[in-house]
């Protein structure tokens, strides 16, 4: 497999073409070049950003839960259960898991896209 490619098949190169709205796909003008490597990389930084955040909430969510549990067993170790106030700050942690793996999946879904027509205008008149 190239590294053109990914598990959904063939990927656009990023400076070479352009996605529309419309999913057509067009030729970059010339002096369009550069804005398209600038919002391709902006792409790449934001996967890169959205895999980061969602590694660090699954990261404080563990932590979280090996300290809630720790609090419970030692208030009661032969039935440890949690008080409110720690299942609710357990319950917080696990919906910040899923906010960053809902922004994770749509900085994929964006990258997969390739660059489009309204990038290119954000990067040129931002």
């Amino acid at each position: 497999m190239s590294d053109t490619e990914n598990f959904d098949g063939p990927t656009v190169e990023p400076d070479n073409y352009v996605r529309a709205a419309d999913g057509t796909v067009r030729a970059v003008e010339p002096d369009e070049a550069p804005l398209v490597s600038q919002a391709w990389d902006a792409n790449v930084a934001a996967v890169q950003d959205a895999r980061m955040a969602l590694r660090a909430a699954r990261l404080r969510a563990g932590q979280v839960e090996d300290r809630v549990t720790a609090q419970a067993r030692k208030r009661d170790p032969r039935r440890p259960l949690l008080n409110a106030a720690e299942h609710a700050e357990l319950e917080q942690e696990y919906a910040d898991v899923d906010a960053a793996r809902a922004a994770n999946a749509e900085a994929g879904r964006r990258f997969k896209a390739g660059v489009t027509a309204e990038q290119i205008q954000l990067v040129r008149n931002p």
